[in-house]
């Protein structure tokens, strides 16, 4: 008898989606984007602390996550989880300039034109 592969048994763990306080900065250059994204969000749990726009357009969407926080990272892939499923999103630390925006949220969205192309 083999013993039991602890990998095989292991689950990702959960959470509550209300657990996870994002910061919505709009860098897609489209007006209202960053507001239909938090939207969406919040119908998906996430509480929104802020929606703000961002200080430079980005061309992808990106997630930002505190690398200090134990969970932050796995919150930043739920939330992309619920973006863009199906899609490419960089998901990176905050940097100093992010660490500054994020006010309350432990996760960051920076908008980029990307999401324009999905129906919320």
């Amino acid at each position: 008898d083999r013993p039991a592969d602890p990998e095989k048994n292991r689950k990702e763990p959960t959470f509550d989606t209300g657990q996870v306080t994002v910061t919505v900065l709009d860098g897609s250059g489209i007006d209202g984007l960053g507001t239909e994204t938090a939207k969406r969000l919040e119908k998906e749990g996430f509480k929104i602390d802020d929606i703000e726009d961002a200080a430079e357009e980005v061309e992808v969407t990106r997630v930002l996550f505190d690398k200090k926080e134990p969970s932050s990272r796995r919150f930043a892939l739920a939330v992309k989880r619920n973006l863009l499923p199906t899609r490419s999103v960089i998901i990176e630390p905050f940097d100093e300039i992010s660490d500054g925006l994020a006010g309350e949220g432990e996760v960051v969205v920076i908008v980029g034109p990307d999401l324009a192309d999905d129906e919320f």
